[in-house]
């Protein structure tokens, strides 16, 4: 009898803590605010690093760090301020929690971006 007792609390137990490890994910993904005019690609990392905490680490070769931005952000993902910030430049990032590292993107031959398209269409 005591046996058949603890199954549904055991189970009713797993299931919370199955479920409790995915309740973070949708709490941890933040919305930044973040507005900056006429600044360098290298101050808007800077403030983002300071006024939301993130550590974004930067292979700054080949990306333009002395490039001038505006970012106008309210309630966005880390994508999207990162997608502001390196406007127009080809680089590729790496989000972990709040540790982001941003390299240039490997180019695309065009062959490659044309067997691509030719995919896409049939």
């Amino acid at each position: 009898m005591k046996r058949t007792l603890h199954r549904p609390l055991w189970f009713a137990a797993r299931l919370f803590f199955v479920f409790a490890l995915f309740l973070p994910t949708a709490g941890m993904a933040q919305k930044i605010d973040l507005q900056l005019s006429n600044v360098t690609v290298k101050e808007a990392v800077a403030a983002l690093n300071q006024q939301e905490n993130y550590s974004v680490v930067i292979q700054s070769e080949g990306i333009d760090m002395m490039r001038t931005v505006n970012v106008s952000v309210r309630n966005a993902s880390i994508e999207e301020v990162l997608d502001r910030i390196f406007s127009g430049q080809q680089v590729a990032y790496t989000i972990n929690g709040r540790n982001v590292s941003v390299v240039k993107a490997a180019a695309t031959p065009p062959s490659k971006i044309l067997q691509l398209k030719r995919l896409r269409v049939s």
